[in-house]
């Protein structure tokens, strides 16, 4: 049996428009996060063992991304793409990256 991941991470009665992109949702301070309603890495016996690895690679590569440079979304309007397998996984988002200027 496989739990339908996007089903919970797009569901309406855990996330306030769960279709938009809004990274400020999961910072601290916010509207705290229901368990199980964000499950990125599986859960029980198959809980992904190089989870701890991957959110550490993920946090080293957006700190050096965003403080090198200043990210835009090309179409700000346009809603994200993204394929709905037994992972998500956004199909398109066109970004501007400018270099920061170093003092």
């Amino acid at each position: 049996m496989i739990a339908h991941i996007a089903g919970i991470h797009m569901h309406k009665s855990h996330w306030q428009d769960p279709e938009k992109f809004i990274p400020e949702r999961f910072l601290k301070g916010k509207d705290a996060i229901e368990k199980n309603s964000f499950i990125p890495f599986g859960g029980g016996v198959r809980l992904c063992p190089g989870r701890f690895v991957a959110m550490a690679a993920l946090k080293v590569l957006t700190v050096s991304l965003f403080g090198k440079y200043e990210v835009e979304l090309v179409h700000p309007n346009q809603p994200v793409k993204t394929i709905f397998k037994v992972g998500n996984a956004v199909k398109e988002m066109k970004v501007y990256l400018t270099p920061k200027v170093t003092s």
